[in-house]
């Protein structure tokens, strides 16, 4: 979990709750490798919050919101 708030750190500079885990999947990548990937409960954003996103690195500006919510048990 400490890596999941690092990078949304990292990468959006915002500090949001990160709830608990809810898939692990595994991704298959010839060029960089295998990689497992996390997903983690982020709640929802405020429009403050959102605003104060900054996509500065190459990962970052490759991605927007999709205003998809869902909800889980």
């Amino acid at each position: 979990m400490q890596a999941c708030k690092r990078e949304i750190h990292e990468e959006l500079d915002i500090r949001p709750v990160i709830g608990r885990l809810l898939v692990v999947t595994w991704a298959p990548n010839r060029e960089e490798g295998d990689k497992v990937l996390f997903l983690f409960d982020g709640g929802r954003l405020g429009a403050d919050e959102c605003r104060r996103i900054v996509r500065t690195s190459a990962d970052a500006l490759c991605c927007r919101p999709t205003g998809f919510v869902a909800t889980l048990p």
